[in-house]
């Protein structure tokens, strides 16, 4: 499964209830441990990746287009 560079924020919601900094840059390692555990997850559940499942999705409902 590929996912993007960074695909989301890190933030602590404990000191940063809003969300609006991201703490990736502070904590290398906490970022790729959360990465890999996503990895586990989404193998052993069987997430697609969005880029392979949305032209499918796009085919099975029968639209033209889809926009994220």
């Amino acid at each position: 499964m590929a996912m993007p560079a960074r695909a989301k924020p890190l933030c602590d919601i404990e000191s940063d209830k809003t969300e609006l900094t991201d703490t990736a840059d502070r904590n290398p390692a906490l970022e790729n441990y959360l990465i890999r555990q996503y990895r586990v997850w989404a193998e052993s559940t069987g997430v697609q990746d969005w880029n392979e499942a949305l032209p499918q999705l796009v085919r099975a409902w029968n639209i033209e287009t889809a926009s994220e």
